[in-house]
């Protein structure tokens, strides 16, 4: 997964993902869902001093679990009212 993202300097990030059928076990309402589990690493350069050009870089180890709640795929809108 190797990618660059030019954002006032360039990120670097590259990580894995697997999906487990029913890999959430009781989830929701006692009903085994859908997983997807992504690991992956990121690299932002950033500039530490303005007037000395000074850079270091900000890197971040990253583990999250996402679970579907159903398969279903359907139009949804929504509306709201500020009070």
């Amino acid at each position: 997964m190797p990618r660059t993202v030019k954002h006032g300097g360039q990120c670097k990030a590259s990580g894995s993902g697997k999906y487990t059928y029913h890999g959430a076990i009781n989830a929701w309402n006692n009903t085994d869902r859908d997983m997807i589990e992504l690991n992956y690493s990121y690299t932002i350069p950033y500039v530490v001093n303005e007037q000395t050009g000074a850079t270091a870089e900000y890197k971040a180890n990253v583990t999250e679990t996402l679970v579907a709640r159903d398969r279903q795929n359907k139009y949804e809108s929504f509306s709201y009212t500020i009070l």
